[in-house]
């Protein structure tokens, strides 16, 4: 009984997030399909549903088409807007999640998770401080972000391969992130991070 109730709430979060991107693309001009797309995230109406409905889309259309192009438009625009709505360990996540190049990655993991422990003038010279800069993001809020994505995407009735795809993708940042923090973190906060981690993909999980 349980299990239905949330495969009902799921569908419903679908069915929700279809609705919305149809009325999205049903405005026919880039600049209203833009407006209508905002005003979701305005009113709070936007979630991790509608986010995946869109890369859904994506994918479905033709490569190479004004049809294609608008919808990675329109879903770069909606990443966009969650991140400046989500809270930063949130919004680092989904920035990375965007990136596909690992090495720039590893730098935004480094900016946001790292001890800040010298400046940089503006001639090169490095500065190192007295005291370290406290992370931009906690590790503990970071491991977080995580689980609470991974808990949402895991319960979404959509595209299984598609909801592998974003759920893989974060369990590859949270290995970067766990690196980061061993080169740059006292070890009871790595240890606490995989512990976090552990919990979020138990030993057996395929997913």
């Amino acid at each position: 009984r349980v299990m239905t109730v949330i495969q009902t709430e799921t569908e419903t979060r679908m069915a929700a997030a279809r609705a919305k991107v149809e009325h999205v693309l049903d405005a026919g001009e880039l600049l209203e399909m833009d407006r209508r797309l905002t005003s979701l995230f305005k009113r709070g109406e936007a979630d991790a549903a509608l986010l995946l409905c869109l890369n859904a889309n994506v994918g479905a259309a033709e490569e190479n088409t004004d049809k294609r192009r608008v919808l990675e438009h329109l879903y770069t625009r909606a990443q966009e807007e969650f991140e400046k709505k989500a809270d930063p360990a949130r919004a680092v996540l989904h920035k990375l999640c965007r990136q596909p190049d690992q090495a720039i990655r590893v730098n935004i993991l480094q900016e946001y998770l790292a001890p800040v422990t010298e400046l940089i003038a503006p001639d090169a010279t490095r500065i190192p401080l007295p005291t370290p800069t406290p992370p931009k993001v906690d590790a503990k809020a970071f491991s977080a972000a995580v689980a609470d994505t991974v808990g949402q995407l895991r319960g979404l009735d959509a595209d299984g391969d598609l909801v592998r795809a974003n759920i893989e993708c974060c369990r590859q940042v949270a290995i970067e992130a766990r690196l980061v923090l061993v080169e740059t973190m006292p070890a009871d906060t790595v240890r606490a991070f995989e512990e976090d981690l552990a919990r979020t993909w138990p030993v057996g999980t395929t997913d």
